[in-house]
């Protein structure tokens, strides 16, 4: 883990153990932190023993091998195009050991960015020799412990996006909501391939880095407005226009972390039934400009009112 991921930890650590009421819920609470956050390239999802998740994500060029969207292990005729491409591998994992899940039909794809860009689904490229496909050997069908791993190719991101969010359509495996899972760009590898054609890319480097962040402000309830105990309190946060959206923001009070990857900017915050005096609120955003890591924070305190629980 890299000091900035280290120091970051620690600042959530000590804010968090400052304004602690209630050790036992303080040290629960710690299994919210994303330790291993700097490692992930992706979060993954899980209903009822089944595991969707993305592994390995990477920046490719060159001609493209024309492919029929969302059909499993099928290899195209050869058409070209020279636009870099984004290969994302996933992996379906069957660990319900009751179910046996039928795949005759494929997952359907969309993949966004938090500007709300859309990227295509592309043909494998003709120069991709990478296996883009392991099946059980029994596939479509997929038994208990019986796992499917598929790379799929979108359009490359543009290079101001910092956060994609793939949807997946599981229907065909009776899911009736959408997957999404969070992959961070900049743990995609050749992402300096996402430069547009004929730009520097040391210059394009500098001119991220230059992107406007923060602050990061808390802007309903005000500082100092009463509560009582066990009221849930709505938190808005908020970050001036045409500054760079954070990767994740952080919501501490002494009895838990929320952990916001979606970035939605509105939360609902409950007082502890037990709280005595002052509650203390704190937010923390983290953005990533290139490879560097920066963290922003505000806080307020919020005055309990035991009286107006009774």
């Amino acid at each position: 883990m890299g000091k900035r991921a280290v120091s970051f930890l620690i600042l959530v650590l000590l804010v968090f153990y400052s304004f602690r009421t209630a050790e036992s819920k303080a040290a629960a609470s710690l299994e919210f932190l994303p330790e291993a956050y700097d490692v992930l390239i992706a979060e993954e999802y899980e209903d009822n023993g089944l595991v969707f998740s993305v592994d390995h994500a990477e920046i490719i060029s060159g001609a493209s091998e024309s492919q029929p969207p969302g059909s499993f292990g099928s290899k195209g005729s050869g058409l070209a195009s020279a636009v870099p491409a984004l290969a994302i591998r996933y992996r379906f994992i069957n660990d319900n050991p009751t179910k046996k899940i039928n795949l005759d039909n494929p997952f359907l794809f969309m993949l966004n960015d938090e500007y709300g860009n859309q990227y295509r689904l592309l043909p494998q490229p003709a120069g991709y020799t990478a296996p883009t496909a392991v099946y059980p050997a029994n596939f479509p069908s997929v038994y208990p412990g019986q796992q499917v791993e598929e790379t799929v190719f979108f359009e490359a991101p543009i290079p101001e996006s910092r956060s994609l969010f793939l949807f997946v359509n599981a229907t065909n495996i009776n899911i009736p909501e959408s997957i999404v899972v969070k992959i961070s760009v900049r743990k995609v590898e050749g992402r300096e391939a996402m430069l547009l054609p004929g730009k520097d890319a040391a210059l394009s480097e500098e001119e991220i880095v230059k992107e406007p962040v923060g602050p990061l402000k808390i802007l309903s309830p005000l500082n100092g407005v009463s509560v009582a105990p066990g009221e849930t309190v709505h938190v808005e946060v908020g970050v001036p226009e045409k500054t760079l959206s954070p990767e994740a923001i952080f919501v501490v009070i002494p009895s838990y972390v929320l952990r916001d990857d979606k970035i939605v900017y509105h939360y609902d915050v409950t007082v502890p039934k037990d709280q005595n005096g002052p509650l203390s609120v704190v937010v923390i955003g983290k953005w990533y400009q290139g490879d560097e890591e920066e963290i922003l924070s505000d806080s307020i305190l919020l005055n309990v009112d035991t009286a107006a629980a009774l």
